[in-house]
This record gives structure tokens, sequence and C-alpha cells, in this order.
């Protein structure tokens, strides 16, 4: 079975296995062919 994981429960996740000095501040959905170096329309 499929299960959905809640945005704000995994960013909290994953920031609970991250550095103190990473952090993940925001995420969204995006559609599937996304890709995070093609697709990117600016670096922060």
């Amino acid at each position: 079975s499929t299960e959905t994981l809640d945005l704000q429960t995994m960013r909290h996740s994953l920031n609970g296995l991250l550095p103190i000095d990473i952090r993940i501040q925001s995420i969204e959905k995006v559609a599937s062919d996304f890709h995070a170096r093609y697709s990117a329309q600016r670096k922060i």
C-alpha cells in the first residue's frame, strides 16, 4: 500500500536527521517531471 506523508511532517522529520547547521525551511509539492538541476528557475 502507498502511504501519503504530510509535507510538514516530512520537513520536520528530515530536519531531525540533518546537522543543526543545515535546515529545510520550506517544502512544497512539484510536478513529477521536475528536475532539480534543469527545472530550477533560480538559486537561493
